[in-house]
């Protein structure tokens, strides 16, 4: 965490949305993780310390959790944040495939996750 906040503040104002996997963050310890001036959203393990999705979008974006595609299961990790760009909905897709996952449930979870998202 302080290397990525140290990454950002050498970058300047340069990041709008940051995503990031395997962020061990839990319940009691997501307010340790905020970064300034940017909303927070996170997916975390209840049966385990490791994993976790994360995404970060900057205050100035319009944005809310899509909680039908923000989910831990063991094929997929993921958390989705929709963000209003210029009048337009875009879904932002954070994933991670867990190391002892099948590769072809991750790609059938994501498939099906975005065939619904798209006839929402």
């Amino acid at each position: 965490y302080d290397n990525l906040i140290a990454l950002l503040n050498s970058c300047g104002d340069n990041f709008h949305i940051i995503t990031l996997n395997e962020t061990w963050v839990t319940p009691l310890s997501e307010d340790c993780f905020d970064i300034q001036n940017f909303k927070t959203y996170h997916v975390h393990r209840t049966n385990a310390k490791c994993g976790g999705v994360s995404i970060y979008v900057k205050n100035n974006i319009p944005s809310t959790k899509i909680d039908e595609m923000s989910l831990i299961s063991n094929h997929i990790e993921a958390c989705a944040v929709s963000i209003k760009v210029r009048n337009q909905d875009i879904a932002v897709l954070s994933v991670y495939r867990p190391p002892n996952s099948h590769k072809n449930d991750f790609i059938n979870h994501i498939d099906h996750m975005l065939n619904g998202y798209l006839r929402m």
